[in-house]
């Protein structure tokens, strides 16, 4: 009988009963459905505070489905902006339930419904949400990782603002590894990818801080002044940390630095006067540094310019490393040079047989390696690791200064070497005085 009543009365009738009892009416039947559904959603609006809004964007999953609630909303009165709704899943509701305010817009956007947030966007809510709240929609569409959704917000007029965080939104998408979001916001949005999201900190200080590697790459490619922050890392002596970038930028970062930046950093990390316990790391920096140079190189092709500026940048600097002159040679690092193609010059070369062939040498030893601290070293380095290294043919000067001084020096050298003792003047001495002493025995 019911059924038969018209809609008007049908609908006054509907409306005097409770909430349960209406959306009891409305699973009865289609004609009932159609009767009294613009009722429930009417009372819940009303009575409610439109939780349907927030059952739909909360609970449906299915996004036709929470539309199509939410288009009944709007046909019963709700109004987008707000809602209410509880924490937890409580069903049935309790007889008087403790509902919290809530912004449609900001679930919507919490969850990547990017489709409800088009329809929310369409029906006149602001894209920064209600006034007043603790964040903006596009903020918590960032901090829970929705980069399509936070990129619909901005497309569609959302401000930068983040509502009452100190967080910048470049600063929030970098920590949130969304490296399309940070490409819309350098390119579209004007933001200077160099310029400080937070005091002293810059998006690329902030994904090395976090160790976000992916990032790096999308930073270089937006312009990042990646050579400022490498000769930071050379200067300061952060050299796993400069090694990281090397690593995390890839190929890309040979592309962004000239030879001569290149160049710079490796003269500064080279120069750089380090503790025993740091010689590891910062070798270890030269190296990817070293690879570094040789992409650049790769990117030049055959240019023979070029590569004879580079084998004289490295050869350089291998003579130097094993130079007679300095305390002691850096072995490790000039193995690392020479395992890039380096090539002793013939300079040294030169100074050492100047010295061995001098004819002084073995009646004055002493002071030979008093002025030429590291010749043993420079003298075991080249003969055991230059001359014999097949893939790099030694010059004619190598060959002959091999002929010339190797048996007689590396008898010395290899004795040295048997008794565990330090190819320099102090290691000579203690020599000499085991043979002194073993004379007299």
């Amino acid at each position: 009988m019911f059924t038969m009543l018209p809609v008007e009365i049908a609908q006054m009738i509907a409306g005097l009963c409770s909430t349960r009892d209406q959306a009891a009416l409305v699973l009865t039947c289609r004609q009932l459905f159609r009767v009294c559904n613009e009722v429930l959603y009417r009372n819940d609006c009303e009575k409610l505070g439109s939780f349907s809004v927030f059952s739909a964007i909360v609970r449906c999953h299915d996004d036709s489905v929470a539309l199509g609630t939410l288009r009944a909303a709007v046909h019963g009165g709700a109004k987008l902006w707000q809602c209410r709704g509880m924490d937890g899943f409580l069903c049935p509701l309790p007889p008087e339930p403790h509902f919290i305010a809530y912004s449609p817009l900001h679930l919507a956007a919490k969850r990547g419904r990017n489709l409800v947030v088009s329809f929310l966007l369409d029906n006149n809510v602001p894209a920064d949400g209600p006034p007043n709240m603790t964040s903006t929609p596009l903020f918590e569409a960032i901090i829970n990782r929705r980069e399509k959704t936070a990129i619909l917000l901005l497309e569609r007029g959302a401000s930068l603002r983040t509502g009452k965080s100190n967080l910048g939104v470049l600063h929030a998408a970098v920590q949130g590894c969304l490296p399309n979001l940070v490409t819309h916001l350098v390119r579209n949005c004007g933001i200077d990818v160099n310029r400080p999201t937070m005091p002293g900190c810059t998006p690329l200080d902030l994904a090395m801080s976090h160790r976000i590697g992916p990032m790096v790459e999308t930073l270089i490619m937006l312009g990042v002044d990646m050579y400022g922050r490498l000769l930071r890392c050379c200067e300061l002596g952060d050299h796993r940390v400069g090694r990281w970038l090397i690593q995390s930028a890839g190929w890309e970062l040979s592309g962004r630095l000239s030879l001569d930046q290149i160049f710079r950093l490796i003269d500064v990390t080279v120069a750089e006067r380090v503790t025993p316990s740091m010689r590891d790391d910062r070798n270890v920096f030269c190296d990817a540094l070293l690879g570094l140079l040789g992409q650049a190189a790769s990117r030049c092709g055959r240019d023979a310019r070029v590569g004879y500026e580079i084998d004289g940048f490295l050869g350089g600097h291998l003579s130097r490393l094993v130079g007679i002159q300095r305390p002691s040679i850096d072995r490790g690092l000039a193995l690392v040079f020479l395992g890039h193609g380096a090539r002793i010059q013939d300079g040294i070369l030169l100074d050492l047989r100047s010295v061995l062939l001098s004819g002084d040498f073995f009646p004055s030893r002493h002071r030979a390696l008093r002025k030429n601290p590291s010749l043993l070293q420079s003298f075991d380095f080249i003969q055991n690791e230059c001359l014999k290294d097949s893939s790099h043919p030694p010059p004619g000067s190598a060959r002959y200064f091999g002929n010339q001084v190797a048996q007689t020096v590396q008898d010395l050298v290899d004795e040295l070497s048997r008794r565990n003792l330090p190819l320099s003047l102090k290691g000579l001495i203690k020599y000499e005085v085991s043979l002194i002493e073993m004379s007299k025995e």
